[in-house]
């Protein structure tokens, strides 16, 4: 009775052990899917800052343009981090950012003196100049960035699980 006891007991002891390997693994695979789902959402999380910001380029409001900058600036450095550096994704939003600059020296410069100053129309002339084609620059620079970041979110690729 002895020594059926303590088969019983290795049996349960190798099941329970090979329970627990299985769960382990299971977790292992539910934890890479959760890291490359968190990668996902932060490189898609790049692209909607810079569409965000181009759609603020357009509304003409000085703040929020300059809010968006500063997302599209946290964009950029965090960028650097998420894609590899010879995709130039860093060195587009960096462009971006510049673009949108520019565009927000203009909205701001006609809140505070209105669309054309009588004082100085050369100054409105020149900046309304640089902001459009700050905003052709930027169009051209999101659908840059569009092709270079398809490869990182979209579907294709993945396997089900």
């Amino acid at each position: 009775m002895c020594v059926y006891f303590t088969v019983v007991m290795a049996i349960l002891t190798i099941l329970i052990g090979m329970i627990t390997s299985y769960i382990a693994y299971a977790q292992m695979n539910i934890a890479r899917a959760k890291v490359k789902l968190d990668l996902y959402e932060r490189r898609f999380n790049v692209y909607v800052v810079a569409l965000n910001c181009y759609q603020e380029l357009y509304k003409q409001q000085p703040q929020q343009i300059a809010k968006r900058t500063y997302d599209v600036i946290q964009s950029c450095r965090e960028s650097k981090f998420l894609f590899k550096e010879e995709d130039g994704i860093d060195k587009i939003l960096d462009k971006m950012k510049e673009n949108s600059d520019q565009v927000c020296k203009y909205e701001d410069y006609v809140s505070k003196n209105g669309r054309i100053h009588s004082d100085d129309p050369q100054t409105a002339q020149e900046l309304l100049k640089k902001a459009t084609d700050a905003k052709k620059d930027f169009e051209a620079k999101l659908y840059d960035l569009e092709v270079k970041i398809k490869p990182y979110i979209q579907f294709q690729n993945v396997k089900g699980c």
